[in-house]
Parts: structure tokens; sequence; C-alpha cells
């Protein structure tokens, strides 16, 4: 790539990035209701389970936390890629976006990483919200279970681009959405490791390996950390991929911009 490419994506990053903040600031009373609602549902499971479960042990109660969080960072994921699309459709400026010098492609994949950022931001506030909750303060290595996390969630948004690219053209995937919330809560406690087929699903290697090195500090060899990159990796790749198809799908059908 030489020089001119690669100040046009960075270009186009600074400009979404600034965008996202000028919307988070616009909207600073919905981002702060979604936050406590958010701390909220953590909430209502804790004391569910205290109340249904009889006292929770130190074990359990990590888990919970570190559970939440990982099934957090799943849902906010997902939930910023196919929703930002949708909307984008519902607004009628998805067609202007098509029409960018960056292309529609690009722009999502570098509103994927803007909306990584805001993610680790939102997600680091509800670890806190609930470690002060619970009273249990965790020891977690912050950077080391960052860095499984980050090459681990792609295969969510890639996800979210699968969902959203089947919106283009069938419009309404709310009932799918929904589904998601309860397919992400199962793959975030599938027991991932050791390596299995339960491994091969999107994010569950990455979930089980931050919460088998923040409760029982667990070790993983290094070839683990590039098994998760790669799982990462193809379904991001698989999720762009059927955009891309059902993008085309939309633009013969003549309806990418409707709603």
């Amino acid at each position: 790539m030489n020089t001119d490419g690669l100040r046009f994506w960075w270009l186009t990053l600074t400009n979404e990035a600034y965008f996202a903040l000028i919307m988070l600031r616009r909207y600073l009373f919905d981002t702060l209701v979604g936050l406590i609602a958010m701390y909220l549902l953590f909430l209502v499971v804790f004391l569910g389970l205290r109340t249904f479960g009889g006292e929770l042990t130190e074990g359990t109660l990590d888990a919970v936390v570190v559970g939440y969080i990982m099934w957090m960072f799943a849902l906010l994921a997902y939930t910023g890629t196919a929703q930002s699309i949708i909307d984008e459709a519902r607004q009628g400026t998805l067609e202007q976006l098509v029409m960018a010098p960056a292309g529609l492609c690009r722009l999502l994949v570098v509103r994927m990483i803007v909306g990584l950022m805001v993610t680790v931001i939102f997600t680091t506030c509800l670890l806190f919200l609930a470690m002060f909750s619970t009273g249990r303060w965790l020891e977690i290595p912050y950077l080391h279970s960052l860095g499984i996390i980050l090459l681990g969630l792609p295969a969510v948004h890639g996800l979210g681009f699968a969902i959203a690219g089947i919106a283009l053209v069938h419009k309404r995937v709310g009932a799918v959405s929904s589904i998601m919330q309860f397919v992400l809560i199962a793959l975030v406690s599938l027991p991932a490791w050791p390596l299995s087929g339960v491994s091969l699903l999107p994010f569950a290697a990455a979930a089980n390996t931050v919460n088998q090195l923040v409760t029982q500090q667990a070790e993983f060899p290094l070839w683990w950390y590039g098994f998760i990159l790669l799982n990462g990796l193809f379904y991001l790749l698989a999720g762009l991929f059927v955009f891309r198809r059902f993008e085309g799908r939309a633009k013969s059908l003549n309806v990418l911009g409707h709603y």
C-alpha cells in the first residue's frame, strides 16, 4: 500500500472516530441510559443468583463477573456493527455511503475499529461498576485479557456483518437480533479450552480463555493465541463475504436504500 492509500485510510479512521465522538456527545443522555441499563441488568443477574442460588463462592462470583463482561463485549460488538448498517438504511443514508470515495466495505471496517475502541471504554466502566457492586475486586491482567479479547472479537463483528447483509435484502431482522443475544450468551459460556469442536465457534475460545485466565490464573501455549486470531479473522472475512453478496443482491433488486 502506497503513502496515499495509508493517508486515505488514516483520514477515514479519524473522520469516523470524530463522528462517533459527536454522536456520543450529541446523544449523551441516551448513552448514559444505555450504560445504566446494562449495569442494572448485571444487578438483576447477580441478585437473582444470590437469592435463588444461595451464597455465592468467590470462584462463582468471579465467573459471573467475567462472563457478564465477555457477554457485554460480544453484544456491543455485534449490535454496533449490525445496528449501524440497519440504521443507515432506515435513515436513507446507506446509498450515500455506497457512493462515498472510501466505499461501503472500507467504511464498515473502519467503523468496526472505532467500535472496538468504544466497546473497550464501555465495558471497562461496566467492569468496575460490577466489581464495586459485588465487593469482589478481581486481579485482572488487563493488557493480557484485552489482547485476547481484541484477537477474538472480530468474529462477533463478522456475525454482525452477516446479519446486516441479510437486513439489506429482507429489511427486518429484529427477531434474529433478539435470538443472537442468547446465542452470544452461549458462546461466552462454552468450555472452549482445551481445543475441541466447541473452540471453532466464534469468540468462544477468546471468552473462555479470558475467563480461565482471570478466575483460575491459567496459562496457555503460544499457538492457542494464534488459533484465537485465526478464528476471529475467519468469521470476520466470512461475515464480510456474506455482506458483500447480499449487498450485490440488494443493488440488483434496487432495494439498497429501502427499509
